[in-house]
């Protein structure tokens, strides 16, 4: 299993190439099978994940970076929230 950017500035999902690892994961489209989003931030599977400029964070980082808890050390986007 491994992280995989679903598409060119899109969110991080957790990806199986071969084998689908459970019965909840999709195929996806150009093969292999998708799993739980990935925050970009936190990197921690989450149920799903909002845009943050150009990347896809979790609501709790989407909290932090609201009331400013986030840091601009994880990434400029953090002032396009």
């Amino acid at each position: 299993m491994e992280v995989k950017q679903m598409w060119n500035n899109g969110p991080l999902r957790n990806f199986a190439p071969d084998t689908r690892p459970e019965s909840h994961w999709m195929p996806y489209n150009t093969g292999g099978y998708v799993g739980s989003y990935v925050c970009a931030a936190c990197r921690k599977t989450t149920s799903g994940v909002y845009q943050s400029g150009d990347r896809w964070i979790c609501a709790e980082c989407r909290a932090d970076v609201k009331c400013g808890r986030l840091d601009v050390a994880h990434d400029a986007c953090v002032a396009n929230v």
